[in-house]
């Protein structure tokens, strides 16, 4: 019972000491568990690859339109790479994986704003890519032999339908973390696999005066043009 309360207070501390400093105003994306997908590492010199993680709803938080407002996500798949291994630490009480920054992250889906209920992806709903981007920092911390959390920062765009359906200026640049938990056997600077997430969440902020978007101008090529602007309030 110790363990396991551990457990649950390193995931909580390892959680919030992955997300980036955002500001109130956030959406979050939730995988409802157990989550369909893959999560694996190669081994030597080899990136970090999710690839297909169920991505069931999004919520405002502290948003300026449609606070708390749970919307269904049709078709919510997340897929990413990270950059390549970076280094680890194999020590007791800290057994991490490190990878660089860049990769890419990209959230698809639709989002059933105008019928919500109605399972159904209509003209109007935000949907193809929710949101694109890169990496920032990324660890994978082990907790025992097979238990594994996931946390990483991101800087992105998202689609602008999303963007303005809850208040925010559509063409900001946005940060997000990311975290994942599952189940994969091996230590590192070992190789692991895992065939689902036992929970996880996207938790993404638009960033008030934006820096220069030149890595992600094409990112939503055909869903807005890009400028650089200080975020609407």
């Amino acid at each position: 019972m110790k363990k396991f309360a551990f457990v649950l207070l390193a995931l909580a501390a390892f959680s919030v000491m992955a997300l980036p400093a955002m500001a109130d105003a956030a959406l979050d994306f939730a995988l409802q568990p157990p989550t369909p997908g893959s999560i694996s590492y190669a081994g030597k010199a080899q990136p970090l690859i999710g690839k297909n993680l169920q991505v069931d709803s999004v919520v405002g938080l502290s948003t300026p339109l449609h606070s708390g407002a749970n919307i269904q996500i049709l078709n919510g798949s997340l897929s990413f790479t990270t950059g390549l291994f970076d280094g680890y630490s194999n020590t007791p009480g800290l057994q991490a994986w490190d990878f660089a920054s860049g990769g890419s992250i990209t959230l698809s889906g639709c989002v059933d704003i105008l019928t919500p209920g109605d399972h159904k992806c209509d003209a109007g709903d935000p949907q193809g890519v929710l949101l694109q981007g890169h990496f920032g920092a990324v660890t994978v911390q082990a907790f025992g032999k097979t238990f594994k959390v996931l946390g990483a920062e991101f800087f992105n765009v998202t689609n602008p339908l999303l963007a303005e359906y809850f208040g925010f200026a559509p063409n900001s640049q946005w940060e997000g973390g990311l975290n994942l938990s599952f189940m994969a056997t091996g230590l590192p600077p070992g190789a692991f696999k895992s065939s689902q997430a036992l929970s996880g969440d996207i938790v993404d902020s638009p960033v008030p005066e934006p820096a220069p978007l030149a890595l992600l101008g094409t990112a939503f090529c055909g869903l807005a043009s890009l400028t650089k602007k200080k975020l609407g309030r």
